[in-house]
């Protein structure tokens, strides 16, 4: 079962405690979640010399989607309130770059409403986020890429509203239990 984390709130109510909340959270100082490593310089270099210092949090895209890239495993979202699974509400996809040697979630939410979406993906020792996905509409959405050359991977993912009357969630990787 997925831990709920949910996404960082505005920061309109109070600047100051948000930022500094923020700014500990980044640097690894409050406990609720792993830091985001520091960010490449780009894809392109993530592309170049693939290396968790390259790649590890860096958005998948240019270069690391170009040539062989592609879905390893693919979930549907499960409505936690009954407990039914369907690819209508949506689904969950771990994907690999074998030009980056990395793996990222992407996560699809099918039903309507605003959804703050979290997609992982993770090793059996790291794991990494997205960025904050907060009040969006139906779409795909993606994590950090996580250099994972040769180790087996999962993507974890949930959408939730902020009223709390939905709640959507998903696992699928290569590893049992993700």
């Amino acid at each position: 079962m997925l831990k709920r984390l949910h996404a960082v709130r505005s920061a309109s109510r109070a600047p100051a405690v948000c930022l500094a909340a923020a700014l500990l959270l980044a640097a690894g100082l409050i406990a609720g979640g792993p830091a985001l490593p520091a960010q490449a310089a780009s894809v392109s270099s993530c592309a170049a010399s693939p290396s968790h210092a390259n790649c590890d949090g860096v958005l998948p895209g240019g270069a690391c989607t170009t040539g062989t890239y592609y879905v390893v495993d693919s979930s549907p979202l499960r409505y936690w309130q009954t407990g039914q699974t369907s690819y209508s509400y949506g689904y969950i996809q771990l994907w690999w770059s074998n030009k980056c040697q990395t793996n990222w979630s992407r996560l699809v939410i099918s039903v309507s409403g605003s959804w703050n979406v979290e997609p992982y993906v993770s090793t059996t020792a790291e794991t990494l986020g997205s960025p904050p996905y907060s009040d969006v509409r139906p779409g795909a959405y993606v994590s950090y890429m996580l250099y994972a050359p040769g180790v087996k991977a999962c993507a974890n993912g949930e959408a939730f509203n902020d009223a709390n009357t939905a709640d959507y969630l998903a696992t699928a990787g290569q590893y049992t239990p993700c």
